[in-house]
């Protein structure tokens, strides 16, 4: 008789901890569940965001345009000569509205690259600087050289979320630091 209850007492004193290490493993089964599933929400996501961009990109919407336009220099002073941490004032005016662009450098061997339209195929450049008009939502980078050379490839976008998108991705990649070339 003793012995039965020895053990019942046992049974009690460890039925909680098993019962606590169950519950854990519950938990923990729940939260990689949890974690599957949101992976598998963000990889939908992003082959539906690819999908979305390649679609883009076959009807040119988000290609930059190879165009001929000359851009002026201007020598009017911001309030403020910072756009972001790394877009500051450049001596570049906006083809559309004439206020001064922003700019910034991306370093030597971290070109941005870009999609480009070119004569209607679709090629890569890669950015050594780009020029923004925050006001006119314009993207500018110089095809060959400079933008003063009249060769420029160029975004505009309709949107200030998309602006602001395409503003902050460049940033991340940009640097106020000057290049050689």
């Amino acid at each position: 008789m003793e012995l039965i209850t020895i053990i019942s007492c046992i049974i009690l004193m460890v039925m909680p901890i098993f019962m606590l290490i169950d519950d854990r493993a519950k938990k923990q089964a729940e939260e990689e569940e949890r974690k599957a599933e949101l992976e598998r929400i963000r990889a939908t996501e992003e082959r539906r965001r690819k999908a979305e961009e390649e679609r883009r990109i076959k009807e040119g919407k988000n290609m930059w345009q190879k165009t001929n336009r000359h851009v002026g220099s201007t020598y009017e002073n911001r309030p403020n000569p910072m756009l972001t941490r790394v877009f500051y004032d450049s001596s570049y005016a906006c083809p559309f509205c004439g206020k001064p662009m922003y700019k910034t450098v991306f370093p030597v061997g971290r070109e941005y690259p870009i999609k480009v339209n070119m004569s209607g195929t679709a090629g890569n450049a890669y950015m050594k600087r780009v020029f923004t008009c925050p006001d006119c939502r314009y993207f500018a980078t110089a095809a060959i050289s400079r933008l003063s050379d009249g060769t420029i490839y160029e975004k505009k976008v309709t949107s200030n979320d998309e602006y602001n998108r395409l503003l902050n991705a460049l940033s991340l990649a940009g640097t106020t630091q000057g290049r050689p070339d």
